[in-house]
């Protein structure tokens, strides 16, 4: 929606339409496709907009980056509420890994494979970023588990690995994630 005032004109949400076209850019094409430039130029104004609500490419990407961990954590603790136990939250936290990871390659990518100067990496985002994996070591000492952070930890890193092996099509069709044994990929 373009509000009109006096020849110039401003766009109702244009924070929000950065957005969504940073995300469509990021689909398409990768971070490495993301251009502020071309994101104003799509949204119709000049690239000095983009500074209104971005200090720069960095603080744009560390929005999208929130947004996208929130819609990671929440779409797998929509696993875990479902399970009814720590064993099967588990294997439905998993499942549901690799579903959005597939799902959302681009967004995966975004979340797990981003670049940002540490000084850019806020605290906020760090611990948005951690929420499913101290879910899983919250499950795994909800199971008894002895030694529930190692354990997460490599439950976290085999899964990581088995997505980014596919996502990049290093593996063969029978290691697609609907083909394999789902319990095995959660002993640690």
């Amino acid at each position: 929606m373009l509000f009109f005032m006096t020849g110039t004109y401003h766009h109702g949400s244009l924070r929000e339409t950065f957005l969504r076209l940073a995300g469509e850019a990021i689909r398409q094409g990768g971070l490495g496709s993301l251009s502020l430039r071309s994101l104003a130029q799509a949204a119709g104004v000049s690239p000095m907009a983009l500074y209104r609500h971005f200090k720069d490419k960095n603080d744009l990407v560390v929005t999208l980056m929130r947004r996208n961990y929130d819609q990671f954590n929440e779409y797998l603790a929509a696993g875990y509420l479902e399970a009814g136990n720590p064993g099967n939250a588990l294997m439905l936290m998993g499942q549901r890994y690799f579903a959005y990871a597939l799902g959302h390659p681009e967004e995966y990518r975004l979340l797990f494979g981003a670049s940002l100067p540490k000084a850019d990496y806020p605290a906020d985002l760090k611990e948005v970023s951690l929420q499913s994996f101290n879910r899983l070591e919250s499950l795994l000492k909800d199971t008894g588990h002895a030694h529930p952070r190692p354990a997460a930890l490599g439950i976290w890193t085999r899964m990581h690995g088995l997505v980014m092996l596919y996502l990049d099509r290093k593996l063969p069709d029978e290691f697609l994630p609907d083909r394999f044994d789902w319990e095995s990929l959660f002993m640690p």
